[in-house]
């Protein structure tokens, strides 16, 4: 999903996944929650609605989950070294 910062119109692309990929956190629910918040793209999105120029926001959504999810955590940063850090996860999740 897209939300243009002029009008608010939504532009929302439907995507089938079995893969999650996730920043590293401290927790797989901290990477879930960060993975779905919204955040501003960096460059001037051109809204399909109104046509205008503008600051954005792009977020994700699971609308239906597959019957299988895998999580894939990121372990190398921008610049290629390796988070040695720990991910906890709880033995259910309830998404």
């Amino acid at each position: 999903m897209v939300r243009c910062g002029k009008c608010r119109y939504e532009s929302i692309t439907f995507v089938p996944f079995q893969t999650i990929s996730l920043q590293h956190k401290s927790s797989l629910e901290k990477c879930i929650v960060e993975h779905l918040s919204e955040k501003a793209i960096d460059d001037l999105y051109t809204c399909e609605k109104c046509g205008k120029n503008s600051k954005a926001k792009k977020g994700h959504m699971i609308v239906h989950l597959p019957r299988v999810l895998c999580f894939h955590i990121k372990r190398f940063d921008s610049s290629f070294r390796k988070i040695e850090k720990h991910t906890s996860y709880p033995l259910q999740l309830n998404l």
